[in-house]
């Protein structure tokens, strides 16, 4: 099922699981899928159907500049953390299984590699409130200028990446 703003391809670059490992390529894209489904759930109930369509007409622009373009990149990066933060929830559950070479696949995957539980919670209490500080925007109830806490960056690495490479290795 594709996003509700934003397209599956980009929605599992933006998570760095593009490239995951072929050994559990099937499972981890159907948890994906079920994130997304989720999310867009989740989104009607916030924001209702007729808000959504309204933001999805929107244009998307590579360089917003009216609060209706910041509006929809707003909405495209609430989907993205709130994918990744359902996420959170749904991939460690792919690797319960005991054998040491499954944690290892997961610790692997670059959105989790090597966190401790408490960064774990740091980063679900993290995106939470990104989330529903976005969705406040988002539902018309404050205007892009109010919410304060609207920031976009952009961080690219100097050569390809692949799935296991650190970000900061190429900064």
């Amino acid at each position: 099922m594709d996003p509700l703003f934003s397209t599956l391809v980009a929605v599992k670059a933006a998570l760095r699981l593009s490239g995951v490992s072929s050994a559990v390529d099937a499972d981890i894209d159907a948890l994906i899928d079920l994130g997304v489904r989720k999310v867009r759930v989740n989104f009607r109930k916030a924001l209702g159907h007729e808000r959504i369509t309204t933001i999805k007409a929107y244009s998307q622009a590579a360089s917003p500049e009216t609060n209706n373009e910041y509006i929809r990149e707003l909405a495209e990066i609430t989907e993205i953390d709130w994918v990744r933060l359902e996420l959170t929830f749904l991939l460690p559950m792919l690797f319960m299984d005991s054998s040491s070479d499954q944690r290892e696949v997961y610790n692997e995957e670059a959105p989790f590699r090597k966190m401790s539980m408490e960064e774990l919670r740091r980063l679900r209490s993290k995106l939470k409130t990104e989330v529903e500080t976005n969705l406040d925007v988002l539902s018309g109830e404050k205007d892009i200028e109010e919410s304060g806490s609207f920031r976009t960056v952009t961080i690219e690495p100097t050569s390809p990446r692949r799935v296991g490479d650190s970000l900061n290795e190429s900064l």
